[in-house]
């Protein structure tokens, strides 16, 4: 596809996912139609442009809260994103570790060439 319809299908994409979450939130399209204007002119064409978004963000530009919350979750499930990544991060989970490892490697050289004479 050329870029222009590909850009196209994102922003009817992102219009489809801001009419959801208004409804499913109570609100008309109209009401809705100024957040889809504001996430456009901030080049949030599409879901994955949302990716790495957080919903204190998107309240800065002046949408709702509540609605950006909602709204990222939209985003996450239409781009087949999971939720259970626990958000931006997606490298390893360090805390479970910390602890087992927590002492490893201490001290590992200590006695080692006890006895030795170095440097000669």
């Amino acid at each position: 596809l050329k870029p222009f319809v590909i850009e196209t299908l994102g922003i009817l994409t992102m219009w489809r996912i801001v009419q959801d979450v208004g409804r499913n939130l109570g609100r008309t399209n109209q009401d809705v139609s100024p957040w889809s204007q504001i996430l456009e002119d901030n080049w949030y064409n599409s879901p994955e442009d949302l990716a790495d978004t957080s919903p204190e963000e998107l309240s800065s530009l002046g949408l709702p809260l509540r609605f950006a919350k909602d709204l990222l979750k939209a985003a996450q499930s239409s781009s087949g994103r999971s939720e259970s990544g626990g958000g931006k991060s997606r490298g390893k989970d360090w805390s479970r570790d910390s602890v087992k490892e927590s002492g490893k490697g201490k001290g590992k050289d200590k006695g080692k060439d006890k006895g030795k004479d170095k440097g000669k």
